[in-house]
């Protein structure tokens, strides 16, 4: 029996420590989780995030150091999301996969839109936007996504997928799937 854990972290609670300790088999890691929802400080404060972009980068240093496979969650298209706060995104993707090669795993990559619940602020931004109506029900998942973004995000992850399935086809293709 594996008593490997994979740690999902939150915020600020990773830290070398951590990390040192599945060195020493203490508390062996079989991979590392992190949500940090966003890259760019400007998201970082709109999320209410304890994070700024610089923590991400010395992350990937950190993971490389103690070759651990990690794994990355991120939120697009939330209140204040533009261009540049997208390009920062996908540029510490590509940083990342090219920094830590096979350790980023890019299956665990997930890009989601923020859910809307009642009684949030983000609802109350949506009704303002009109994004949803007083009527809205909010007890099945509904996201928040403002257009003009939504055109740009879509056509992001429809590319996304779309790689994604051609890598697929061609490892079937070679018979290395």
């Amino acid at each position: 029996l594996n008593n490997a854990v994979v740690f999902f972290f939150f915020n600020d609670t990773a830290t070398t420590e951590i990390y040192t300790l599945s060195l020493h088999d203490a508390l062996p890691i079989y991979q590392l989780s992190f949500s940090p929802d966003a890259v760019a400080d400007k998201m970082f404060k709109a999320y209410k995030k304890n994070l700024k972009e610089k923590d991400l980068y010395q992350t990937i240093a950190i993971v490389k150091k103690v070759q651990i496979p990690v794994t990355f969650n991120f939120m697009i298209n939330g209140p204040g999301e533009n261009l540049g706060t997208l390009y920062r995104l996908l540029k510490f993707v590509m940083l990342a996969k090219l920094r830590l090669g096979h350790l980023f795993k890019l299956h665990g990559l997930f890009l989601t839109n923020l859910r809307i619940y009642p009684h949030t602020q983000l609802e109350e931004r949506a009704l303002t936007h009109g994004i949803i109506s007083h009527r809205s029900e909010l007890l099945h998942p509904v996201f928040y996504n403002p257009i003009p973004m939504r055109w740009v995000t879509g056509s992001l992850l429809w590319g996304l997928q779309t790689l994604w399935k051609a890598k697929q086809y061609l490892k079937r293709f070679r018979g290395t799937a």
